[in-house]
């Protein structure tokens, strides 16, 4: 079962955060170390798979668990390709 339940009605590029993750960073988080993120509207979790295979964009309609899944989108790794322009600091085939 997915755990998002009022993604967006249409498929709108616009919503999908700059960058290589499937979320916005809007600066430091309420523990030291962490970071308050805003994730992608169309980035979620299906509880019925397992934990590194739970990841599911519904903007490309695929999950990390289906045999044209994607892989790492249970770690918030953007697999659609959109506003995918590196961040400041980031190498290109860094991981």
């Amino acid at each position: 079962m997915l755990r998002n339940k009022n993604p967006p009605k249409t498929k709108d590029e616009s919503l999908i955060p700059e960058g290589v993750y499937c979320y916005e960073t809007l600066g430091p988080g309420s523990s030291p170390g962490s970071l308050h993120v805003k994730n992608c509207p169309y980035w979620d979790r299906d509880d019925a798979q397992l934990s590194q295979e739970d990841g599911y964009c519904r903007f490309m309609e695929r999950g990390d668990w289906e045999d044209v899944g994607t892989g790492l989108l249970w770690d918030q790794c953007k697999e659609c390709g959109i506003n995918n322009a590196l961040e400041d600091g980031e190498l290109e085939g860094s991981t």
